[in-house]
């Protein structure tokens, strides 16, 4: 939900327009204040309407805090719950945050799942019957890589 929601915010803000970086977080916000609040989305409502609780966290960010309170346990325990479809490609790979991974040609073609699992911090690649076929460490999910925004390959 949350790629199709960057994608459709990286559609409207047409990045490839904007001269400068300062542009591009002026296009951003005008895209996302147009999709939260004016585009009509639940029975006709914008998103802001449909669930005006959203416009609050219920706590404050603080900047300062972060570092103290950041947690990569939080995040490996929160990717575990999660399970992705991908289909293998024509020479037996997948892709996770536009990083490659094997799964072996004899996959070619089909549809796999992928799930993180937090102790020894892997993606595990299993067949439409669970059967585990792959397991490769993750090497853009660490701490240094999450806090720079620097998780998915160009």
């Amino acid at each position: 939900m949350v790629e199709r929601g960057q994608g459709v915010a990286a559609q409207w803000a047409e990045p490839q327009r904007c001269a400068s970086v300062e542009q591009l977080a002026q296009h951003i916000q005008w895209a996302i204040h147009l999709q939260r609040d004016h585009y009509p989305a639940i029975a006709g409502q914008s998103r802001r309407q449909a669930y005006p609780a959203l416009a609050t966290s219920g706590r404050p960010y603080r900047p300062d805090d972060e570092a103290t309170e950041w947690n990569l346990d939080r995040v490996d325990q929160f990717l575990a719950q999660g399970v992705w479809q991908r289909r293998v490609d024509k020479v037996g790979y997948i892709s996770l945050y536009n990083w490659s991974y094997s799964v072996g040609r004899a996959w070619t073609g089909q549809v796999v799942t992928v799930r993180f699992d937090p102790v020894p911090r892997a993606w595990v690649v299993s067949n439409i019957h669970g059967q585990e076929i792959k397991r490769h460490p993750t090497r853009e999910l660490t701490r240094e890589r999450i806090l720079a925004f620097n998780v998915s390959r160009k």
